[in-house]
C-alpha cells in the first residue's frame, strides 16, 4: 500500500454523492473533521464512528485535524492508481497528503484517503484476518502516510510498522504482520489485485 508520489497539489477526490456532511468528534486530545465519502452506498462496511475513531488514533497531533475518507470499488481504484502512480491495478489503499500553503489555516488539513472495499475484503479473507481488523490497519496505515510516514527503507518501515501495532494493540487487534508471510513488507502493502 505505497501512497502515491507527493505532488505539490494533489487533485482532491471529491464527489457530489457524499453520504453527510463533515463532522467534528470531540476525543480527549483533539477533534477530528471527517468528510466520509460512500458513493456506492455499503451497507456493509465499518460504521462512520469506528473509522473517525481509528483515524483519530492515528493522528500524531493535539491539534484540531481534517481527513477525507473515500470508500470505492476496484474501478475507481484502480483508475485512481494508475492516473496517481502509474500502476494498473487496483490497490487496498491510496493516501494523498496535503501539501499546506504557506499561511497558518484553521484547520490540520491532512488529505485524502481512498479505501477500495473489495480489495480490503479479498485480502483478509488470503490472510485469514477478521475483516474489520483489517480495515483498521488500512485507515491507520494509510493516515499515518498522510502525516509523513513512509516504509520505503527498512529503517523507515520498523518506524511506521512498530507505531501501527501499538496502535491497533490498543485495539484488541493483533499484529498484522505476523499473520502473514509473503516476505518483503512492500508486498504486503501493494497487493496486485486486478
Amino acid at each position: 500500500m505505497n501512497s502515491p508520489e507527493r505532488v505539490d497539489s494533489p487533485e482532491r477526490v471529491d464527489s457530489p454523492e457524499r453520504v453527510d456532511s463533515p463532522e467534528r468528534v470531540d476525543s480527549p486530545e483533539q477533534m477530528l473533521e471527517l468528510d466520509y465519502q460512500n458513493p456506492q452506498g455499503y451497507s456493509d462496511i465499518p460504521e462512520k464512528a469506528e473509522i473517525t475513531r481509528w483515524i483519530t488514533m492515528a493522528c500524531m497531533t493535539t491539534a484540531p485535524c481534517s481527513v477525507s475518507l473515500r470508500i470505492t470499488d476496484k474501478a475507481e481504484a484502480r483508475q485512481l492508481n494508475r492516473q496517481y502512480r502509474d500502476k494498473d491495478y487496483a490497490t487496498n489503499i491510496l493516501s494523498f497528503p496535503f501539501d499546506p500553503p504557506p499561511v497558518e489555516l484553521p484547520v490540520n488539513y491532512l488529505g485524502d484517503l481512498v479505501l477500495c472495499k473489495e480489495v480490503a475484503e479479498k485480502e483478509a479473507h488470503e490472510q485469514g484476518k477478521p475483516l474489520f481488523d483489517h480495515w483498521a490497519h488500512l485507515i491507520i496505515h494509510g493516515t499515518l502516510h498522510l502525516q509523513g510516514y513512509d516504509h520505503l527503507t527498512d529503517t523507515q518501515a520498523a518506524e511506521m510498522e512498530t507505531l501501527e501495532i501499538s496502535l491497533l494493540k490498543k485495539l484488541g487487534i493483533k499484529n498484522p504482520y505476523q499473520t502473514v508471510s509473503m516476505g518483503k513488507h512492500e508486498q504486503h502493502h501493494d497487493t496486485h489485485n486486478e
